[in-house]
């Protein structure tokens, strides 16, 4: 588990916390004794103030999410405020940049991104035009592909030795609970 503190990137809005893994624990300072508890836009429960770090007790936690995939997790309720969060994240992960020698970018070209929600993302992208295609060669059981959501985006497909595994429309964008919409920078595993 890793602690991530109010002031951390990774939580913003003061009530939503990008996750990268499956299990978290939070704790919430609120008006509200009780509130409701979201991830990716759906309720997956109650939460109850407790406005301070305790490794005895939080105000909510949860652990049955997808492997890989990154998830918002949202805090309901009058000023209800993250105060910190414990999140689950599996050893023996890697990431690889899109800047590595080991992309075959099939010409593509490297430039600077600006990661805005859930830093640290990455501080280079590659924008993969229609019908074009990069590859990687990796060891592994289970990977993430890392992707920015955009007005102009389209279907993402990837093949895992030689068979497609994935396909996701990266041109939707995210709604909070507010009813704010934003694009998002986004991660979606591939297990086994």
């Amino acid at each position: 588990m890793i602690t991530f503190k109010k002031r951390n990137p990774r939580i913003f809005r003061k009530n939503a916390f990008v996750l990268e893994d499956t299990a978290f624990n939070l704790w919430v300072k609120s008006k509200d004794s009780r509130f409701d508890i979201y991830v990716d836009g759906k309720v997956v429960g109650k939460g109850t103030k407790f406005s301070y770090r305790n490794l005895r007790n939080s105000s909510f936690r949860y652990g049955r999410l997808a492997l890989g995939n990154r998830h918002i997790v949202e805090i309901g309720g009058k000023k209800s405020y993250l105060r910190g969060v414990d999140s689950k994240v599996c050893p023996n992960r890697y990431f690889i940049s899109i800047d590595s020698k080991q992309w075959q970018l099939n010409g593509l070209k490297t430039k600077s991104f600006d990661s805005k929600i859930g830093a640290p993302y990455g501080d280079k992208e590659v924008v993969l035009p229609a019908g074009s295609s990069m590859a990687i060669d990796v060891v592994g059981t289970d990977i993430s592909v890392a992707y920015a959501d955009s007005r102009q985006g389209g279907d993402l497909k990837v093949a895992v030795d030689s068979k497609e595994r994935l396909c996701v429309n990266t041109n939707v964008s995210f709604k909070f609970i507010n009813g704010e919409k934003q694009y998002m920078e986004n991660r979606k595993g591939i297990i086994g």
